[in-house]
């Protein structure tokens, strides 16, 4: 059985003289609907800042998502440094019941978020949601269904320090110049673009990889390869998020900056230029290098300012092999443009032996993923190794 909400978008009232303000709003919001309310889920604009969300198969609203919404169109409105705060109200509940609180009146809204009775009541469950926090709002004098808070949040694990590594290739010299590090056993995989879904679980992801690589620094010499480490740009493009990063990213070694590398998974197709020198900088306090992690091979490498980023990874899709190797052919395509920028271009999740040669074919300078190296228990024990002996076994 189908489930249904309707999404209201409230935005303060700094902006309420902006013309534009809803178009702006249902233009942001939509894209991010298209991109991330995936298949066979669907949304349908109702009306200004208003969306019916449809969820075919049953269940509760994924509310991590809509707090990652909040976050993106906060980022849209103010900029990554903005005085302000959207707000998304989520109604849960039957049909007939979410289309009438999608006709609310906004002061009628405004009137049950600040906790006075409504006539009927509404039968469902309200979620108050911004960038930082979910709240459930109780409905008062409701019967049937009772409000209640989202479902909480799965317990977090501690961190792992036990890390596993992936050789970084580079063609032209046919050598191992560093490695991909993260936590062992882990559900994501940064070579191949599974990353995680929501904010929280980016967090996690983000600090057990920066505590392997951590251990790692434990055991291995100053002058080794670099350290490439998973780290969400979403995360670092906001604040609040960011901050949460510091306290774990802190305890890498100021001494040992230049080994390490921040491999910026889930990078857009086209980053904010606001949002872009502020990742930058903050990056920088902790990480030599600095590598964009892409799913679109025409990403707009041309729009990056200047020494903002070393190099820019391109993950191969999922898909058939013809659908592959001609995204390696359409990313290669562009290396003139990486060359005007200063930026490597480098490809990861090759699998095969086919993908791999491509790569070399194409001239591709950095390649990484299963047809490189498996996940080895330390990192490559001496640079060199002749392409003909890929992939590196672990021993």
């Amino acid at each position: 059985m189908s489930s249904f909400a309707c999404l209201r978008v409230l935005t303060p009232e700094s902006l309420s003289g902006r013309a534009d303000l809803a178009g702006l709003v249902n233009k942001f919001a939509s894209a991010f609907l298209e991109t991330r309310w995936g298949f066979p889920r669907r949304f349908e604009l109702l009306g200004p800042c208003t969306f019916l969300l449809i969820e075919p198969r049953g269940g509760d609203l994924d509310h991590g998502q809509l707090r990652d919404m909040a976050s993106d169109l906060q980022l849209r409105l103010f900029g990554a440094e903005g005085d302000g705060e959207v707000t998304l109200v989520a109604f849960e509940g039957v049909a007939a019941e979410v289309a009438r609180f999608a006709a609310l009146a906004p002061e009628d809204l405004d009137r049950i978020l600040a906790g006075e009775p409504y006539r009927p009541p509404f039968v469902g469950r309200l979620a108050r949601i911004t960038a930082d926090d979910v709240v459930g709002v109780p409905l008062p004098g409701a019967t049937g269904t009772p409000a209640a808070p989202p479902r909480s949040a799965p317990p977090r694990r501690a961190p792992s320090v036990s890390p596993v590594y992936f050789g970084v290739y580079f063609a032209p010299r046919e050598m191992f110049v560093g490695t991909s590090v993260m936590s062992r056993d882990d559900r994501f995989n940064l070579l191949e673009g599974v990353w995680p879904a929501d904010a929280q679980e980016a967090h996690d992801y983000d600090a057990r990889a920066v505590a392997a690589v951590s251990a790692a620094l434990e055991t291995l010499p100053a002058r080794g390869g670099l350290l490439f480490t998973p780290i969400c740009y979403a995360s670092i493009i906001h604040r609040t998020e960011r901050e949460r990063h510091a306290d774990f990213l802190g305890a890498l070694p100021e001494d040992r900056r230049g080994q390490l590398a921040a491999a910026v998974y889930d990078t857009p197709r086209q980053p904010s230029y606001a949002a872009m020198p502020i990742m930058r900088d903050f990056l920088r306090r902790y990480f030599g290098t600095i590598d964009l992690q892409v799913t679109d091979p025409d990403f707009e490498v041309e729009s990056l300012p200047q020494g903002l980023a070393n190099s820019v990874t391109f993950v191969l899709p999922e898909g058939d092999p013809k659908r592959r190797l001609a995204a390696i052919r359409r990313f290669s395509d562009r290396r003139e443009a990486y060359k005007s920028r200063r930026v490597w271009p480098a490809i990861t999740n090759v699998r095969t032996q086919t993908e791999l040669t491509a790569c070399f074919a194409n001239r591709v300078p950095f390649v990484t993923g299963r047809a490189v190296s498996d996940a080895l228990h330390r990192p490559p024990s001496t640079p060199g190794c002749p392409a003909r002996d890929l992939p590196l076994r672990a021993a």
